[in-house]
């Protein structure tokens, strides 16, 4: 096979490289979401559209973003108020239990929104910019749903498995963050980093897709018969401890 000609390769913008590795080297300050929003100021055109591609390939993708469904606020009481045993119920469990913030989907959207306005998400295609929007929305859902847990390695672990299911770079960055990490600044986390990457990525490929599922309307589901329906095991996916 030849080897394509280097001068018309894609090639990693060094600007952006710049900034990939702020990431890398502190995630919490230059997060993987601000390595994703300056991702398309660089990119080549070539490696947009195999992106813009890839997503709009899929037939159930496809439908959904068509659709551009996106889920209204829900009473945080009313998710107190259904059964135990409830998608809902659990999310508001998740959500207390882990000192979350009730409303990080619509933060992120105003965020989004902001940079909007100032052009720096010009060249990310609408569906992209529909996909990462909802993503935020679906985040919690996949957790409890998968039973991946809110840990180092349970994020990391969700993240791959977005990344078998929705080839979008924003999953992608996330996964190469976390390996290039483990590889130049903590070679002791390989094994665990390496295994909650395999466990995520191959449960994602097994299972159905759950990144186009419309959660808000299964809130009074039960978990377990959400988890049987998409092909999980019932008491969700055993957590590798923490490394």
């Amino acid at each position: 096979m030849n080897a394509i000609p280097t001068s018309i390769a894609p090639t990693v913008d060094r600007g952006f490289g710049e900034e990939l590795l702020q990431t890398i080297d502190d995630p919490s300050k230059h997060g993987v979401h601000i390595l994703f929003n300056s991702f398309w100021r660089y990119v080549p055109d070539q490696v947009r559209q195999k992106y813009l591609d890839v997503l709009m390939n899929d037939p159930a993708q496809r439908s959904f973003i068509e659709e551009r469904h996106y889920g209204e606020p829900y009473s945080f009481d009313a998710l107190a108020a259904l059964p135990a045993d409830s998608l809902g119920h659990a999310l508001y469990r998740y959500i207390i239990n882990n000192n979350l913030r009730q409303e990080i989907a619509d933060a992120y959207k105003a965020y989004h929104d902001s940079l909007e306005k100032t052009g720096v998400l010009a060249r990310m295609p609408e569906e992209m910019k529909y996909s990462v929007l909802r993503t935020y929305q679906t985040h919690d859902f996949i957790h409890l749903v998968t039973g991946f847990p809110t840990t180092g390695l349970g994020e990391i672990e969700v993240q791959a498995f977005c990344l078998a299911q929705h080839r979008s770079p924003y999953f992608a960055m996330w996964v190469s963050v976390v390996t290039a990490r483990m590889t130049y600044l903590h070679p002791d986390k390989i094994t665990a980093t390496m295994d909650a990457v395999t466990d995520g990525w191959a449960l994602g490929r097994k299972v159905s897709n759950l990144m186009v599922v419309k959660w808000e309307q299964m809130l009074e589901r039960s978990v377990q018969s959400l988890r049987q329906e998409f092909g999980i095991a019932p008491e969700g996916r055993r957590a590798l401890s923490e490394a």
